[in-house]
C-alpha cells in the first residue's frame, strides 16, 4: 500500500515540478488532473505530513504549493 500511495504522490509531484519549471502546460494539466490532485492531497495530506515531520520538511512540498495554487484558480472562477 505505501509503495502505491508514494507512486501516485511521485507523479503529482513531478507534474507540479514540470509546470512550476513551465516545462508543461498548466492549463491543460489543470483541465484534467485539478480534482484528482486537489481530492488526493486533501486525503492524503496526514500520510504527507508524517512523511515531512519524520524525513524531511521538503517532501511533497511541490504538490502542496501546486494544490494551494488550483486551489485559488478554482475559487476565483465559482466567481464569474
Amino acid at each position: 500500500m505505501r509503495a502505491k500511495v508514494n507512486g501516485v504522490l511521485n507523479f503529482l509531484e513531478e507534474m507540479s515540478i514540470a509546470i512550476f519549471e513551465d516545462m508543461a502546460d498548466e492549463r491543460i494539466l489543470y483541465r484534467y488532473f485539478h480534482t484528482i490532485c486537489s481530492t488526493t492531497y486533501k486525503n492524503i495530506r496526514p500520510y504527507v505530513r508524517a512523511d515531512q515531520e519524520y524525513m524531511d520538511e521538503d517532501y511533497y512540498c511541490e504538490i502542496e504549493s501546486l494544490y494551494k495554487r488550483w486551489s485559488k484558480r478554482r475559487t476565483n472562477l465559482r466567481g464569474l
